[in-house]
């Protein structure tokens, strides 16, 4: 792997001359990407472009022990990337391993061209950027599905990278997107009433896709804290952590299948049950089957007040419930909202920030 970077690069990460390769003929080097640091609101944004596919990727506003580990950083974040778009696990490991070396930018195109995705990300992508994320997986399939010109033909970043990844390892596209399948159980942990939703997820979705799920089909509101416990391990709210180990970005795949509890927390407690594993998924996102319950309140983080707050709901004459119901608490209540409609908002996912670039 490659990382050509810019001088405003090269003098974030410190790298002297004396540490920069010199080679020619990185343009159509499909392991070199290109790399330059900007700034929005004063915050550090890292974008990396791949030179041949021009696929983006980004970084945003690494934390000083990030930057203690900045090649394991852009790893971390290219993998990422290419997971969300469904890319296997293995055929990513394979494309990320080996020796990272950095060079200086090679030609003013690829220059250019990095300069322009630099300004559409300032100019219309501000504001889609994930505030607890480092590695910004959502994004980058956001901007790779854009269309772009190569020359005299228009093609998208993201069917460049799948085009590349076929030819150099000599693939067909059935091997290349990973289409297992998961049936997921997620319960609140209650012992008087069920609160559940039974859904279908791809396997190669990572952990933070999961809690974005989770989120979506339980009404959670986006800022609240979480993590997973899996057996012993606990996955931290977006974090990248040098040995991985801790990071929400990893497979859901790599532990889910083997472990033995399973828990999602934010101010409730969420125990995940694996039912079923479907070999040949014919869905490429996350699909609602079953549901069973509303979630508690916001406001209520008890089983006894959340049991009080189901009585008052279930009788129409309570002065009460026509308070509640009358009220406009934003995220505070689940909303009324069909399986269908909730089906819509996952399939909009990830491209749930479409609609802020298409005001521009």
């Amino acid at each position: 792997m490659l990382l050509q970077c810019t001088k405003t690069m090269q003098n974030k990460l410190k790298i002297n001359d004396g540490d920069l390769e010199h080679h020619q003929g990185h343009e159509i080097d499909f392991y070199a990407w290109h790399v330059h640091m900007i700034t929005i609101d004063r915050r550090r944004i890292f974008v990396l472009m791949n030179n041949v596919t021009r696929y983006p990727v980004l970084i945003y506003r690494p934390s000083d022990a990030d930057m203690r580990h900045p090649k394991q950083l852009f790893l971390t974040a290219i993998k990422a990337a290419l997971l969300e778009e469904g890319i296997d696990l293995q055929i990513v490991e394979r494309y990320i391993e080996g020796k990272i070396s950095y060079a200086a930018c090679s030609g003013m195109s690829l220059v250019s061209k990095l300069n322009a995705l630099c300004q559409d990300i300032r100019n219309h992508y501000c504001k889609c950027f994930e505030p607890n994320m480092v590695c910004q997986p959502r994004l980058s399939v956001l901007l790779s599905h854009q269309p772009q010109t190569y020359g005299k033909v228009i093609d998208m970043p993201y069917k460049r990278m799948l085009r590349q990844l076929n030819r150099v390892y000599d693939l067909n596209q059935t091997n290349l997107i990973n289409t297992r399948t998961y049936q997921l159980r997620v319960s609140l942990d209650l012992n008087q009433t069920t609160v559940m939703r039974r859904f279908t997820i791809p396997a190669h979705f990572t952990f933070h896709q999961l809690h974005e799920v989770i989120k979506i089909l339980f009404q959670w509101p986006s800022a609240m804290k979480y993590e997973f416990q899996v057996d012993e391990q606990r996955l931290q709210d977006g974090s990248v952590i040098a040995s991985e180990n801790g990071d929400t970005h990893r497979c859901l795949s790599a532990l889910i299948e083997s472990c033995k509890d399973c828990v999602y927390q934010n101010t409730w407690r969420h125990t995940i049950v694996l039912e079923g594993i479907i070999e040949e998924g014919h869905r490429s996102g996350p699909y609602l089957i079953e549901r069973e319950g509303i979630r508690p309140p916001l406001n209520v983080r008890t089983e006894k007040s959340y049991l009080e707050y189901l009585k008052i709901i279930s009788n129409p004459k309570s002065k009460r419930r026509r308070q509640l119901m009358a009220g406009n608490f934003g995220d505070r209540y689940e909303k009324a909202c069909s399986d269908e409609r909730l089906n819509q908002l996952l399939n909009k996912w990830p491209q749930a920030c479409r609609s802020n670039h298409d005001h521009h």
